[in-house]
């Protein structure tokens, strides 16, 4: 099974799926976005297993954890996958891209990822965004933070900007 995240002081995340970056405020980060604003959540795989993500719940509302549930999705050991909050509309998008079909809220919220059998996996808080800068787990020590540079489907490398106080 997955267990929940544990970040120590040169950060990892080790044995671990987690919610590693996401942007409320978004702009086009990808050949997909084309000029229109992206909203997008990314979970990384910190396991050293192959993942399959089919029944998984990711929410913008703890009380609703499987607002979205992933189809069939393989996540391999050390790879990072992005999910779009919101729906399918752009006609550049692939069958293939994740939509959860949910908005996150520009004034902060909690995101959640859980297992099909119940389990929370990761929680995210976010505090009110900013456009072009993104919440992320920061690299040195796995604190969620306010990122100077989106780095979607990348390991969060960018300066912080501010630490969200908990």
């Amino acid at each position: 099974g997955i267990a929940l995240c544990f970040y120590f002081s040169n950060f990892q995340p080790v044995n671990c799926l987690c919610i590693n970056e996401l942007m409320a405020c978004g702009y086009s980060v990808t050949e997909l976005d084309n000029d229109e604003q992206s909203e997008w959540i990314e979970l990384y795989n910190g396991t050293k297993d192959v993942l399959q993500l089919k029944g998984y719940g990711l929410s913008n509302n703890p009380d609703e954890p499987f607002k979205y549930t992933f189809p069939e999705t393989e996540l391999k050991a050390g790879e990072y996958l992005l999910v779009y909050a919101g729906i399918a509309g752009n006609s550049d998008a692939s069958e293939d891209d994740l939509y959860t079909g949910f908005h996150l809220s520009s004034k902060g919220g909690t995101i959640t990822l859980t297992s099909s059998d119940y389990m929370l996996i990761d929680e995210f808080e976010y505090q009110e965004c900013y456009n072009n800068v993104s919440y992320g787990r920061a690299l040195k020590n796995g604190k969620a933070a306010l990122l100077n540079k989106a780095t979607p489907g990348l390991a969060n490398v960018s300066n912080v900007s501010k630490y969200i106080s908990s």
